[in-house]
């Protein structure tokens, strides 16, 4: 007798454990079963039984095909016998490999598709938003799915904190310096001596609006003093992309500093770029600062005036914050010029 296993073999992967469970106590119920036959089988008389009660034995042969398998507590089986067991050993091992070595099924997370349906709205209004500021109607934008930046840069032996901006982001009360925006997250990126603050949700409507751009102005430049920065630059972007489409303010202790913000923050992830980033080496900050180094006052003042900015100097600027150094700005209807100042500073 045969225990067919080949179905279950087959199906014994995709089969909940409750159910693999059953079949394995079913199989070997069925397995006992056959062994119990074939035990009694091995005692009946082969070639005839003898009259009058007499016992009669196997005939050679038949006892030759029988076998004592190790660990059968000397059950002597014939060759169905063996069959039989051997493929009781084969389910025993499938059933251990089965659960010693399967690979656990990876948690797949949860699709939050109100979210995701959310994140691609935001892409599609930002891009929509680029597509006006490249057109001159930065004015009129939409600032959903925008994110402001503020980004500083220490000199070579300095080195920003986490704990510091948080310190200074707290004192200066963000949300009323802006106006009385609600309060929001301001996300920090901190790298060695650069740091970048990204202000998202309702503090970047005050970027897009002629009222509320020099209150971001002066918000960056009392950060930058707070947390001793010695070039530092502020411009929005698309959320999902690198591109820095719209510089507004760049500062510098220096005319060098300040154009190494212009060059670093603007012209490096302007569209064109001025610079391709691959080109400046393993520490690119270090290269542009080399590269503008010796930069006058006025090499920097034709490229930005050509391109619609301003620039004041320590000795000439209005300094409410009392920073000082050199300052560059842009208008909000020259949203893009930025970009086209820093590709001319390097031609």
């Amino acid at each position: 007798m045969a225990v067919d296993l080949g179905e279950w073999v087959e199906q014994w992967a995709v089969i909940p454990p409750d159910m693999r469970d059953r079949r394995a106590l079913a199989c070997a119920v069925r397995l006992q079963e056959s062994l119990a036959q074939v035990k009694s089988g091995s005692k009946a008389p082969r070639g005839g039984g003898t009259s009058g009660g007499g016992g009669g034995s196997a005939s050679p042969a038949s006892a030759a095909r029988r076998r004592a398998l190790p660990g059968t507590l000397g059950i002597d089986l014939d060759a169905k016998g063996v069959a039989i067991s051997l493929v009781a050993v084969a389910v025993v091992g499938v059933a251990a490999w089965w659960f010693l070595f399967q690979e656990p099924e990876p948690e797949i997370a949860p699709v939050d598709l109100e979210k995701s349906r959310e994140a691609a709205r935001l892409r599609r209004v930002c891009e929509a938003g680029r597509q006006q500021v490249y057109s001159g109607a930065a004015m009129a934008v939409d600032s959903a799915g925008w994110v402001v930046e503020l980004w500083l840069a220490k000199d070579v032996s300095g080195r920003f904190s986490a704990t510091d901006i948080d310190e200074a982001v707290a004192a200066e009360t963000v949300s009323k310096a802006l106006g009385g925006v609600p309060p929001a997250e301001i996300a920090t990126t901190v790298d060695g001596r650069t740091a970048v603050l990204r202000f998202d949700g309702p503090y970047v409507a005050p970027f897009f609006s002629t009222s509320g751009r020099p209150l971001f102005v002066s918000l960056a430049a009392r950060l930058t003093k707070r947390l001793g920065g010695q070039s530092a630059a502020l411009y929005a972007k698309c959320a999902h992309l690198t591109t820095h489409d719209i510089g507004a303010w760049f500062w510098g202790k220096t005319t060098p500093h300040a154009a190494t913000a212009l060059l670093f923050a603007s012209g490096l992830y302007a569209h064109p770029p001025a610079l391709q980033i691959r080109q400046l080496g393993k520490d690119p900050l270090a290269a542009v600062e080399h590269r503008v180094s010796s930069l006058e006052p006025r090499a920097l003042a034709s490229s930005v005036t050509h391109a619609g900015g301003t620039l004041r100097t320590r000795e000439a600027m209005i300094d409410p914050d009392g920073l000082g150094g050199t300052a560059v700005r842009f208008p909000l209807v020259a949203a893009t010029r930025a970009g086209r100042a820093s590709r001319a500073l390097i031609e």
